[in-house]
């Protein structure tokens, strides 16, 4: 013998198979962003950057202006395309916090504020490559 739902369990599927679809469609819809999209002052601004190395834990601080200008340069406008899995992940490769007056601005690769994202070109190589290159 087959029950078939009541008439408020129905639309109570309908409208979370509604929700779900709609959200689907918002993630796949996103529009790609750049750091400097999302960075909320003027990026040309930061005067401190702090890197972390996510597999050691070992941090780097770097003041100079002229290596911030050239990460920043480098990075500014990457494309950060929203991960169509926004389930949530842990660990980092990097984590980057950019600094301007009191306000600290942090991300890593793959996720700023709390959306993934993939990044075109990778942006990995060139934190690792500028991670690497620091002098303690």
């Amino acid at each position: 013998m087959v029950k078939s739902l009541g008439e408020g369990e129905d639309i109570l599927k309908r409208f979370i198979y509604i929700i779900v679809l709609v959200c689907i469609l918002a993630a796949c819809g996103s529009d790609p962003v750049t750091l400097s999209d999302l960075y909320q002052k003027d990026i040309e601004d930061v005067t401190k950057i702090e890197i972390i190395d996510g597999s050691t834990g070992d941090k780097k601080v770097v003041n100079d202006k002229q290596i911030i200008d050239a990460l920043l340069y480098k990075i500014q406008e990457i494309n950060f395309i929203p991960d169509e899995n926004q389930e949530s992940r842990t660990g980092y490769l990097f984590n980057v916090s950019l600094f301007q007056e009191d306000d600290t601005f942090t991300f890593s690769p793959n996720q700023i504020n709390d959306i993934y994202y993939t990044t075109e070109p990778n942006i990995e190589p060139i934190l690792q490559e500028f991670y690497e290159n620091l002098n303690e």
